[in-house]
């Protein structure tokens, strides 16, 4: 009778240690994906060489004292010819209706840049587009 005893304790601690192990209950909401569509275009009546490089990245720019933080990236090689479409896909639960979001751009040749956007393009908050932006990028 008596490692009935001591077993029943270990037993109970044992399956507590076991439920900790197992997948957690939903406290947090699931990470939940959107998407941005878009197209980057220029005024130039020029084509883009062969191999230039597009690269689109969603931003926010909310804190005047810190670097942007990236919230999602697109790179599209080759580029192909103006407009170019893009798509970003971010995650809703870091989008705060009180912050400022943007597009960058930018086209390169191997490297060197060719195109970049001079105006900022706000979206997804403070009355900015959700959906099909349309960026334009000025020569360098």
């Amino acid at each position: 009778m008596r490692t009935m005893t001591l077993f029943t304790p270990l037993f109970l601690l044992a399956m507590t240690l076991f439920a900790g192990c197992q997948a957690p209950v939903d406290n947090e909401p699931a990470a939940t994906r959107a998407v941005l569509h878009g197209e980057v275009w220029y005024r130039q009546r020029s084509a883009l060489p062969p191999d230039a490089v597009l690269e689109v990245s969603l931003l926010d720019v909310s804190r005047a004292d810190a670097q942007a933080t990236v919230l999602a990236h697109q790179t599209i090689d080759p580029a192909g010819q103006v407009p170019i479409a893009f798509v970003l896909e971010y995650d809703t639960a870091q989008i705060k209706p009180q912050m400022s979001y943007v597009v960058q751009a930018t086209i390169r040749q191997g490297g060197r840049l060719l195109f970049i956007n001079t105006e900022r393009f706000a979206v997804l908050t403070r009355g900015a587009p959700q959906d099909k932006v349309r960026v334009r990028v000025d020569p360098v």
